[in-house]
C-alpha cells in the first residue's frame, strides 16, 4: 500500500501540470490565483468539497464493479484504513481484469478527463 502511495505522489506532479498549464494558456495566470485566493479564503468549501470528491471517488469504483459484474449491493464495501489514511472500495468476490481496470480508471475518467474537456 505504501509502494501503492508513492506511485501516487509520483503521478500527482503531471496530473497537475498539464491541466493547470491549460488553464493558464486559456484563462491566464490572474484568474488563477483570483479561484485558488477564493477557494482559501473559505477553507470550510475546500475541506467539505474535497471530502464530498473522496466519497464519490470511491462510489465510483463501487458502482462500475457492481454495475460491470452484476455484483449485489451487499459484495461491495466502503470503508477508511486508518493505519494508510486510506479509503477504498472493494468488491468481496473475483472478478476479471477488464471489470477490475475499468473500475481502477472510472473516477479518473469521471472526476478528471471529462471535467477537463
Amino acid at each position: 500500500m505504501i509502494k501503492a502511495n508513492l506511485i501516487s505522489i509520483g503521478l500527482l506532479v503531471p496530473s497537475l501540470v498539464v491541466p493547470v498549464g491549460l488553464f493558464i494558456l486559456l484563462w491566464d495566470i490572474d484568474r488563477l490565483f483570483t479561484g485558488l485566493s477564493n477557494i482559501f479564503e473559505h477553507p470550510l468549501y475546500l475541506i467539505s468539497g474535497f471530502l464530498l470528491l473522496v466519497i464519490l471517488h470511491e462510489l465510483i469504483h463501487g458502482l462500475t464493479w457492481q454495475f460491470l459484474t452484476g455484483a449485489d449491493n451487499q459484495l461491495i464495501q466502503y470503508g477508511f484504513q486508518w493505519k494508510t489514511i486510506t479509503p477504498y472500495a472493494h468488491i468481496k468476490k473475483p472478478i476479471g481484469i477488464q471489470p477490475y481496470r475499468w473500475g481502477a480508471a472510472m473516477p479518473g475518467i469521471i472526476l478528471g478527463i471529462i471535467p477537463l474537456i
